[in-house]
This record gives C-alpha cells, sequence and structure tokens, in this order.
C-alpha cells in the first residue's frame, strides 16, 4: 500500500514538473548595456555597422524577426522614441536611421535593430558611403572589452534615456508624393488599417530587380517620432507578411528593413517610410568549380581547401556587387511595368495575408 502510495505521489510530481511552466533564464546586465526593457535592452552592437550604433536587441527566446511579439514591437517603438529625444534633448542629432536584417543563413543569431545616428555638419555622405560598406562586406566584430570600451564613449550622448517622452506634433496633410492619392494608387499593393504597403517605382537593383517595398502611413507622418503606437506595430506586422510571403516563395532570400528620419540620414521624401528590401538568391556562389584533386579512396579532403576558397571568393564578390549597385541611382520603372509588379503582388498579398 505505501509502495502504490510513493508510486501515485511520483507520478503527479513528474507530471507536474513536465506541464509546469518554466521561468525564462534571468540574464544579468552587461557592462555595455544602456537600458534593459521587460522583453529587450539596448546595447552597443557585437557587430556594429557604424561605430556609434546603438542596438535594440531581444533578451528573450524570440531570434527570427517573425516571432516578435505585438508587446515587443510595441517596446522597440518606446526605446526608438526614448533613444530620439534624448539625441534631440543632449543636441547630439535629429537624424537617423533604423536597420535590421532577417535571413535563412542567420538562424543562430537574434534578430536585432541597429540605431545610426547621422552627423548635421556635412560629413553624413561619409557616414552613408561607411554603412553601405559594412551592410555590403559585414561589419568587424567587437570583443566584449571592445564593446564595453564603445559603451563608455556613448554614455555621454545616452545617460538619460527619458522614460516620459513627448511624441512629435504632426503637422498635417502635406504635398508630398504618398499624401497623393494618384501615387499611392498607382504603387499600393496592400491596404491596412492605418497603413499602406507601396511598390518602389524606382526600386534597388543587385544584378537585377529586387522586390522593394514602402511601408508608409496614410496620415501625413514626416518623422518616425510623429508615428503612433499603432501605426508602428501595424508596419511591423505588415513587415512580417512579406517576410513570410518572400522566405516561404524563395527560401534563400535575405531581407533588409530601414527607415530614416532627417536629411542628414539620406530621407528624401518628407513622409516617414520603411522599405524592406529582398535579396531572393543572397547567398548563391558563382558557378565555376574547381577540379577535384582525387585520391584512391575519396577526394572529399583533398578538395575541401578548394571548395573554402570559392565560398570565400563568393562572398568577396557578392559582397561587392552589393556594395556598388547600392551606390548606383536607381532607376525608374516603366509606367506598364510598375503596374505589373503592382497587379501582381496586391493579387499574392491580398490572397496570403491573415490577420
Amino acid at each position: 500500500m505505501q509502495l502504490r502510495t510513493l508510486c501515485t505521489t511520483l507520478l503527479m510530481l513528474l507530471t507536474f514538473s513536465l506541464f509546469a511552466q518554466v521561468p525564462p533564464p534571468v540574464v544579468e546586465p552587461r557592462a555595455y548595456d544602456f537600458l534593459r526593457g521587460e522583453n529587450l535592452k539596448i546595447c552597443v552592437p557585437s557587430c556594429p555597422v557604424s561605430s556609434d550604433a546603438l542596438e535594440i536587441q531581444n533578451i528573450g527566446n524570440h531570434q527570427r524577426f517573425q516571432t516578435w511579439t505585438a508587446e515587443e514591437h510595441e517596446e522597440t517603438y518606446d526605446f526608438l522614441q526614448r533613444i530620439r529625444s534624448c539625441w534631440n534633448r543632449c543636441d547630439y542629432t535629429r537624424s537617423y536611421m533604423v536597420y535590421g536584417q532577417t535571413s535563412p543563413n542567420l538562424r543562430s543569431e537574434k534578430f536585432h535593430w541597429q540605431v545610426i545616428p547621422y552627423p548635421e555638419d556635412g560629413w553624413s555622405r561619409l557616414k552613408q558611403l561607411q554603412v553601405i560598406w559594412n551592410v555590403s562586406f559585414g561589419a568587424s566584430f567587437l570583443s566584449e572589452k571592445e564593446r564595453i570600451a564603445q559603451a563608455t564613449q556613448l554614455r555621454q550622448y545616452t545617460q538619460y534615456l527619458p522614460e516620459n517622452y513627448q511624441r512629435v506634433q504632426a503637422k498635417g496633410p502635406s504635398d508630398d508624393p504618398f499624401c497623393n492619392p494618384g501615387v499611392t494608387g498607382n504603387q499600393c499593393v496592400y491596404e491596412g488599417d492605418e497603413m499602406l504597403v507601396l511598390y518602389d517605382h524606382a526600386p534597388v537593383r543587385i544584378v537585377e530587380e529586387n522586390p522593394h517595398f514602402l511601408i508608409t502611413p496614410k496620415k501625413h507622418k514626416e518623422t518616425f517620432g510623429e508615428l503612433t503606437a499603432s501605426e508602428y506595430k501595424e508596419a511591423m506586422a505588415l513587415a512580417e507578411k512579406v517576410t513570410d510571403y518572400f522566405q516561404e516563395s524563395y527560401p534563400q532570400s535575405t531581407l533588409h528593413f530601414f527607415h530614416k528620419t532627417g536629411k542628414a540620414a539620406g530621407q528624401t521624401v518628407p513622409h516617414w517610410h520603411m522599405h524592406v528590401i529582398v535579396v531572393k538568391e543572397d547567398a548563391y556562389l558563382p558557378s565555376f568549380e574547381f577540379p577535384c584533386v582525387k585520391s584512391p579512396t575519396s577526394c572529399t579532403r583533398l578538395d575541401s581547401p578548394f571548395r573554402h576558397i570559392k565560398m570565400k571568393f563568393g562572398q568577396f564578390c557578392q559582397s561587392c556587387k552589393n556594395f556598388v549597385f547600392l551606390m548606383l541611382p536607381h532607376r525608374k520603372l516603366p509606367p506598364k511595368v510598375l503596374e505589373q509588379r503592382v497587379e501582381f503582388y496586391k493579387e499574392e498579398f491580398n490572397d496570403t495575408f491573415e490577420f
């Protein structure tokens, strides 16, 4: 009888341990962290695209962009507004870019946003060149010691991230292209409650045309500071849907997201918008083959150095193409071609987007 009672108790404990929710691990703050929230933190990036960039990183288990929750996107909005307000208060800069990238080749890394400030003293062109170079060829990895040293330098501009900030007051309707119904009507591929998804009339070309979308609010909002939290969350939800569509259709595709505020950062249209650029075959390498030096049993070991050289050479060629084509001016699509692109993606997105 006692043995049966003991077995029943052990079974109950085992069942409880299997179904009980295990709390997420507590991650200790690091010396290069500036602010920690419930799900995210602001820190110095491990691979910064600019030496003065900040990173918004998920401290939970949501590694891929599509797994971020609405609460995490809302916290991102809050962090970005606090960074903007802090930089404005200390007169550091009012121009900045927010950049992120998701790819099947980055599954082992957590998706993150980098916030890059741009100088307003005439050196912004050089900064833009530096960022494009690091995005194309890859940014240098910083050791923990280097990240701590960088954090020390940046604290004078980030030491006060106000919890209570004021959103910039929107100025109302404007005559910019995204307030023009004729322009948005010709380019719109999906319409949400507060946001539109447009096909860019001058898409980025890396060897060939890359699918290039703009997510923009229906109401006139010139900068990120004027966006509401609900508009930002809907923009992120639409970006997730675009990501799902292309990574299911083209499993090797890489998607780049960025939005700019201020002329120094490269904002050319005074109406906030986020770029979503799809590189379908980013992982493809050149088609030539090195000869296999055969051994009596197998050529696997002997040709592996050649394969490694081929891979590195292919990556370098791809990076060179990315850099050159990103620097070139983007050509406008002929009206008929733009109409074909819009009709195609309008049908595709309206059939696959579900909220």
